[in-house]
């Protein structure tokens, strides 16, 4: 599909969204969606009109919903490694999961294993043989054509998967995973993964031996730090929201009093300077919990704190397509794996103000996650933030603003 059959719809749309994650091909579209890890905005610089705005990188993943909410209710913590995931594809033509096996078996650790795989595989016989052959301390469960991939992601310590689109949603859940190429173009989104720190590639599937698995698994069995830091990398990739965030930025219905859309998009490290600068500002202190100006590096890693962590939601505000503020989401501590709070924090950036912007930014909050209730702390002289809440529908009780989850 390209421009020409895009250009077609123009007689019956309003606009047309193309998702696209090649660039290799011009385009008419007035947004375009690429969720590859290697992606950049100017890769489509000659191949979208000038006026199309892109959504770029695996925060505009397009996950199913369940996986955003197995993300909400079950915060990864620190544990052994007692459970593994093995997937990589649905027919697995390769027999790439019968070497999986091998390789997990030949380690001989004390493991529970979830194997996935489709009911047209033609290992299927293989791999029921090879299960029952599996060590006494190795339980599996065989999943056919499952239909319940999120939660078998957030049961799981590790994974051995492929570099498709599941990658994205085992990133959502934080999984740790050794990553196994079962087609060329996984290429590209395997290495941004090993680059990110996100996976261990074990390379190219005519190349991985069981050996090669039982020696990784068994590594990674052994170090707990690792482990957890492609978890951390993972959650920083994709936090589920994709299909919401992309929603929202189309038609999201929030303007600016100057008519301008209001929408968000995810920060990234890039956004640090900027973010940094309009907290220096007098009137970003004036009402912030802290009023003391942060070091420079102490908000670096604040940054690279929220941006990894998946109790926090860390999003730029767009006037327009111009950078106008932040909008952060903290999940409340000591609520994991029951009812979601999160505590909304807003400030809007010098040469923005009293233009509507935080309105729309707290809108967009409850859009954005609407199974949350919403708390905020707005100090005793913020009068103006004080009756915007008030305004949202939040309600005050013991010095905190509340609003209750929307869905």
């Amino acid at each position: 599909m390209d421009r020409t059959f895009e250009t077609a719809t123009r007689d019956y749309s309003r606009s047309v969204l193309v998702i696209d994650d090649l660039a290799d091909r011009p385009h008419d579209c007035d947004w375009l969606l690429d969720q590859g890890g290697t992606r950049q905005a100017h890769d489509y610089d000659a191949l979208v009109p000038p006026a199309c705005r892109l959504l770029i990188g695996p925060q505009y993943a397009m996950l199913r919903l369940e996986f955003l909410q197995h993300r909400i209710i079950q915060h990864r913590t620190t544990r052994s490694l007692n459970r593994i995931l093995v997937s990589l594809g649905a027919t697995d033509p390769e027999g790439l999961s019968l070497r999986a096996l091998d390789g997990i078996a030949a380690t001989n650790l004390p493991v529970a294993i979830d194997i996935v795989a489709a009911e047209n595989s033609p290992h299927l016989g293989a791999l029921r043989q090879r299960i029952e052959t599996l060590p006494d301390n190795q339980s599996s469960v065989l999943h056919l054509d499952s239909g319940n991939m999120a939660a078998l992601m957030a049961s799981a310590d590790l994974a051995i998967g492929a570099g498709g689109v599941s990658s994205w949603e085992r990133c959502c859940l934080g999984l740790p995973t050794l990553m196994i190429i079962v087609a060329d173009n996984q290429t590209e989104n395997a290495t941004a993964l090993a680059r990110a720190g996100a996976a261990v590639i074990l390379g190219n599937k005519s190349a991985v031996t069981a050996e090669m698995i039982a020696d990784n698994i068994s590594r990674l069995s052994q170090d707990e730090e690792t482990r957890q830091s492609l978890s951390r990398a993972a959650f920083g990739l994709c936090d589920g929201l994709g299909t919401r965030r992309t929603a929202l930025r189309i038609a999201s219905g929030e303007t600016a009093h100057d008519g301008q859309p209001v929408s968000l998009r995810p920060a990234v490290m890039a956004d640090t300077e900027m973010i940094y600068a309009w907290q220096m500002a007098p009137e970003t202190r004036a009402f912030a919990r802290n009023p003391e100006l942060p070091a420079r590096e102490e908000h670096n890693a604040w940054v690279a704190r929220c941006i990894s962590d998946d109790r926090v939601l860390l999003n730029v505000v767009l006037h327009g397509e111009e950078p106008s503020g932040v909008l952060r989401l903290d999940r409340q501590a000591g609520v994991d794996n029951g009812p979601l709070e999160m505590e909304v924090s807003i400030y809007v950036a010098p040469g923005h103000y009293r233009i509507g912007v935080a309105r729309c930014a707290l809108s967009l909050a409850c859009k954005l996650v609407p199974e949350a209730k919403l708390l905020a702390e707005i100090l005793p002289g913020n009068v103006a933030s004080q009756a915007l809440f008030q305004k949202a529908g939040f309600t005050r009780h013991n010095g905190l603003y509340h609003l209750a989850a929307q869905a």
